[in-house]
Formats: C-alpha cells, sequence, structure tokens
C-alpha cells in the first residue's frame, strides 16, 4: 500500500511538471505569415497635435459665424424692403 501511495505522489509530481513545462505561448495563426506587413509598419499617433484640434474646432465656428452674418444680412435686407412697402 505504501508503494501505491508514493508512485501516485510521484505520479502527480510528474504530470504537474510536465503540465507546467507544455504550456507556452499559443500558436500563430495559419494566415499570420501573410499579415508581417501589419506588424512591422508603426502605429499611427492616436493623438492629434494641438494646432489641429484647434482648427478642427475652428472651422465649424467660422463657417456657422459666416452663415449668421449672411442670414442677417437678408433679414436687415428684408425689414427695409418691407418697411419701404408700407410707408
Amino acid at each position: 500500500m505504501m508503494y501505491l501511495g508514493l508512485s501516485l505522489a510521484m505520479g502527480m509530481v510528474l504530470f504537474t511538471f510536465g503540465a507546467c513545462e507544455r504550456q507556452g505561448p499559443p500558436p500563430k495563426p495559419i494566415g499570420s505569415a501573410t499579415n508581417k506587413h501589419v506588424e512591422e509598419t508603426p502605429a499611427t499617433p492616436s493623438r492629434m497635435d494641438a494646432d489641429t484640434l484647434i482648427q478642427n474646432m475652428k472651422t465649424p465656428m467660422e463657417n456657422a459665424r459666416q452663415t449668421e452674418d449672411l442670414l442677417k444680412g437678408a433679414a436687415d435686407r428684408t425689414q427695409q424692403q418691407s418697411d419701404q412697402l408700407t410707408r
């Protein structure tokens, strides 16, 4: 019985070390050789610089301001024309 317990314990130890030894990085997918260009290209910067951010905010504001001025001018002209007709 002692021999059975000892061999069982040794078997568990060997199994544990064998399982740890076999673990490693997972194998690469089959198509990984074709994606080599993706791994070699440098990553694009994810953050834009401050000037680009400011310009991206200014452009819509400028467009809105120009549109507002155009509409105010048209409204003023319409108001003047209606005032002239009512006199």
